[in-house]
């Protein structure tokens, strides 16, 4: 997450997806409303936005206070292109799938913020941008950033997260339709025409119609963890290994990590087909 002053300048480093606010998420999770969240697809954990948010206004409230927004970085990257330099940020908007982990309830007519849940920890929401659908229009790139990129005058668009924008790419437009997509993550996702709350899934609005439910989990670092602690090698030794079994033979490898297919800290390795 990225947070801004009301001129789009950021007031504290941008926030990682893999730093972490355990104390704060512990916290967050003995709330009653954090139950509700959850029902509704959110899931809560260290490494969650709004976690970051409630340790970032402990550690820092004065700075905090400057804070205008707060964005996810594809909302951020689309207002930097949109405004010109030293212009007021005003009436921002984000889709509602970058809007999902920080507290967004899609489950709705129309999605909004989870309000109870922001109540509950102080938190304004107007800090946030309106949602709306991914694909409304944000009028312009107009500052001198986007023609630098060369992407001037260029007409710019709400998006959505990446793992839903593979899950239409491959396909998955009705209720049943699945998908599958390896990259530097692993997800898995399927269209629903509704939600039931699972504690392995999140999930997303469809763009659509429908629900998104999915999980990931890390792909790359597999084959790190496997050469270093089963094999004893290099990763470069481990992809010449690799190339010398024939397709379909592969091991099938399960790792604990934070962002695994189980939002579960006691769940340990696992292996299998070895």
């Amino acid at each position: 997450m990225v947070a801004v002053d009301d001129r789009g300048e950021s007031v504290f480093e941008p926030q990682w997806y893999y730093e972490t606010a355990p104390d704060q998420a512990e916290r967050l999770l003995d709330l009653d409303v954090a139950d509700e969240l959850s029902a509704k697809g959110v899931p809560l954990s260290a490494a969650s936005p709004l976690a970051k948010i409630l340790a970032l206004r402990e550690r820092h409230p004065g700075r905090f206070d400057e804070i205008k927004w707060i964005l996810g970085p594809a909302t951020w990257l689309l207002y930097r292109l949109r405004y010109p330099g030293g212009e007021r940020w005003t009436d921002l908007e984000t889709d509602w799938t970058n809007a999902l982990k920080f507290g967004a309830d899609v489950t709705g007519t129309t999605p909004g913020w989870f309000e109870p849940f922001f109540d509950a920890v102080d938190v304004s929401t107007d800090l946030f941008p309106t949602i709306r659908p991914p694909g409304t229009s944000i009028e312009r790139a107009e500052n001198e950033t986007a023609a630098d990129v060369g992407l001037a005058d260029a007409e710019l668009y709400q998006g959505l997260t990446d793992g839903n924008a593979s899950v239409l790419a491959a396909g998955c437009l009705q209720p049943g339709d699945c998908s599958i997509v390896c990259g530097s993550t692993s997800v898995v996702k399927y269209v629903s025409d509704r939600v039931n709350p699972h504690e392995a899934l999140y999930y997303h609005r469809h763009p659509i119609e429908g629900y998104l439910p999915g999980a990931a989990f890390d792909t790359g670092v597999v084959l790190r963890w496997f050469c270093t602690h089963v094999l004893g090698v290099s990763e470069a030794r481990g992809l010449e290994l690799a190339r010398s079994i024939d397709a379909g033979d592969e091991p099938r490898a399960y790792l604990q990590g934070n962002r695994s297919l189980f939002f579960d800290p006691e769940m340990g390795t696992a292996v299998f087909d070895l």
